[in-house]
């Protein structure tokens, strides 16, 4: 048991534990008093002081501090959380996925296909913040919201894993649409379980351009108009398509630097097979292949610089060891009582 990684519920009486000291120290006084006595004999005196009863009444004054130590230690409650928890450093995040589940998605140029590429790496960017919430909608010709913005991420990442392409009525990619949605999603979103107001982050997820519903521009210029962060990742090869339908979305949104400190201009970079891209306003990458990799490019991009309280990801109950200290109280003032009543009245009867 590593006694270094406890916590403390009431760390300020801690500042009790010299109070362990006291027996030992009234015991060294006692001892240095009976020292200065005057005796007429002085064999007599030494064959005293090198009494076995000197050691005993030592002993007595260690457990005696000793107990006191465990009470403390008990009072001030230690206890360890039952899986290490994740600590977030500065604001924390409300982020929206936006997913593109069109027939288009099915498109095997990646691994397995480009709605399989993109669960891959929205699980690789929900593994690197799992203090955070985590929101899903998915779109096709229409728009869906799947998951509301939660802390339980084993119940968002289950229903990522449920969502499958989009059959049936509504055909098409509308990038307009899904845009306005999130928008709306992480408007109305609240403050965090410990009443912090969280940074917003939209994350649109898709491989192609718009075919249906309103203008993504107009949806983009209503987000110029709100706090939200946007990120665009291209799932599949680096095409025009996406290049050219991620100008359009971004070139009527407000710049980022404001928040994010990022440059705002095309920069191509070669990394892993990574194409990696900050377009006018909205960090981006394309992903194909490397998702963990891809998940942290995209993490540096939009990492918040605002500074402000974390908060903790839920990590279960916590295991509380007061016990131990006090049973280790009891047990040095078991010794203690056994000690005074059989070898100290031993040695007085001798």
């Amino acid at each position: 048991m590593n006694f270094l990684a406890w916590h403390w519920a009431h760390p300020t009486c801690l500042a009790m534990l010299p109070i362990g000291l006291l027996p030992l120290g009234l015991a060294f006084w006692q001892d240095r008093r009976r020292r200065g006595l005057i005796f007429t004999r002085t064999p007599l005196a030494r064959e005293l002081l090198r009494h076995p009863r000197q050691y005993v009444h030592y002993n007595l004054a260690l457990w005696r501090g000793l107990a006191w130590v465990g009470l403390i230690l008990a009072l001030a409650g230690p206890w360890t959380p039952s899986s290490p928890p994740a600590v977030v450093v500065g604001q924390p995040l409300d982020v929206l996925v936006v997913l593109d589940v069109s027939r288009s998605m099915r498109a095997d140029d990646v691994i397995p296909n480009r709605l399989g590429a993109a669960k891959r790496f929205i699980t690789a960017l929900v593994a690197r913040h799992p203090a955070s919430r985590f929101g899903l909608a998915v779109f096709a010709g229409t728009s869906q919201a799947r998951v509301p913005l939660t802390d339980d991420l084993e119940m968002f990442s289950a229903e990522l894993a449920g969502t499958e392409v989009a059959d049936g009525p509504g055909e098409g990619t509308a990038l307009g649409d899904a845009l306005a949605l999130g928008v709306q999603r992480l408007a109305a979103a609240g403050k965090t379980d410990l009443g912090i107001s969280a940074q917003p982050l939209l994350i649109l997820v898709t491989d192609g351009a718009n075919h249906t519903g309103r203008d993504p521009a107009a949806a983009a210029s209503t987000l110029a108009q709100t706090q939200i962060g946007l990120g665009v990742v291209g799932v599949g090869l680096d095409h025009p398509t996406i290049r050219r339908e991620w100008d359009e979305i971004t070139q009527t949104r407000r710049p980022l630097q404001d928040a994010f400190g990022h440059v705002q201009t095309w920069e191509p970079l070669e990394l892993s097979g990574l194409q990696h891209l900050a377009a006018r306003g909205a960090p981006g990458i394309f992903v194909n292949g490397n998702d963990v990799q891809a998940a942290a490019v995209l993490d540096s991009l939009w990492k918040p610089t605002i500074s402000g309280p974390g908060r903790r990801a839920r990590s279960g109950p916590v295991q509380q060891w007061f016990w131990l200290p006090l049973a280790g109280a009891l047990l040095a003032l078991g010794f203690e009582f056994v000690l005074a009543k059989t070898v100290f009245r031993r040695l007085q009867d001798a």
